[in-house]
């Protein structure tokens, strides 16, 4: 008798243990969507007064969600090209610096993980924001992102227009 409760005891444990993994471990595609939250919340700029060391940290930030070499593809000649982490920043910076408030959303996702370590992303991207001179800005693009899955972490490596 003892032993058939020690038994039904432990697979109920390893049942929500299992549960648990399941449901605190998050998938893939998550992860991926994760990503996009986290550029989007380090492009972002709530005031014109935001604090160097706050500017810092999320140029520090954005650094971090980049493969060493991110390929941009889209309709600005200007911008488009083959960049290391810390020239993507560095393009972000200049470009907040120009803004007294702007926000980055990202809409209409859709994720497909590959067998390769990669991911194929198919997303609107909104961007707006004041311009210090007072000019609103509100633009939309669609755009097609691969992420490299590295130690666990997926790294932004291409974005396409």
């Amino acid at each position: 008798m003892v032993g058939n409760r020690k038994i039904v005891i432990c697979a109920v444990a390893a049942a929500v243990g299992l549960a648990a993994a399941f449901w605190l471990i998050p998938s893939d595609e998550k992860r991926v969507r994760k990503q996009f939250g986290r550029l989007a919340d380090l492009v972002g700029k709530k005031s014109s007064a935001e604090s160097l060391l706050v500017t810092a940290g999320k140029a520090r930030g954005i650094t971090k969600l980049f493969a060493p070499r991110c390929r941009i593809a889209v309709r600005a000649e200007m911008l488009s090209g083959d960049y290391a982490p810390d020239d993507v920043t560095g393009m972000a910076g200049q470009a907040r610096m120009h803004f007294s408030t702007l926000s980055l959303s990202f809409h209409d996702m859709r994720v497909d993980i590959r067998n390769d370590g990669r991911a194929k992303v198919t997303v609107t991207a909104r961007l707006t924001g004041t311009v210090k001179s007072g000019e609103k800005v509100d633009e939309s693009r669609e755009l097609d992102a691969i992420l490299e899955k590295t130690e666990k972490q997926w790294l932004f490596s291409q974005f396409t227009e």
